[in-house]
């Protein structure tokens, strides 16, 4: 059986060579670039392991009234994670590796509350060092921790 991955990140310029390198490995990976078409990829198919971004777009129409397009970008990955919640105890609960850039002390408390749960099996932050390879070891070691 092939592994799906479901990458939800923003920043599509690594997304091919990501993709590319997972593929190579065996692994089948669909990409979103927002909360919305994350959490429509999640209700449509079954996956092994989210890669999962913590500020993302939330994919909608923009607001119209004075709330700043930077507060609907902050956290919205929780938003994914809520929508994964959902599927605990199901066939096709996914085990979750967090990329983040942010090291704020609540978001890295409720993260970390969250992998002692079960619910996050890796958390990396994007900081000069973290490669490919990084990346594909935490997706390893997330899904070896479910079998």
């Amino acid at each position: 059986m092939t592994t799906r991955i479901l990458w939800v990140d923003d920043e599509y310029s690594r997304l091919p060579d990501l993709a590319n390198k997972f593929s190579k490995l065996g692994f089948e990976v669909d990409c979103a670039d927002s909360v919305i078409k994350a959490q429509t990829l999640l209700d449509e198919n079954q996956y092994q392991c989210v890669v999962l971004d913590m500020i993302l777009p939330y994919g909608g129409t923009l607001p119209t009234n004075s709330e700043s397009i930077e507060t609907m970008k902050s956290y919205l990955g929780l938003d994914v994670l809520r929508r994964i919640e959902e599927k605990r105890g199901t066939k096709s609960f996914p085990k979750i590796v967090v990329l983040t850039i942010v090291d704020e002390e609540r978001l890295a408390k409720r993260l970390q509350a969250l992998k002692r749960k079960g619910s996050v099996g890796e958390i990396l932050y994007k900081r000069p060092g973290l490669d490919l390879d990084g990346i594909v070891k935490a997706v390893q070691r997330a899904l070896e921790g479910s079998l």
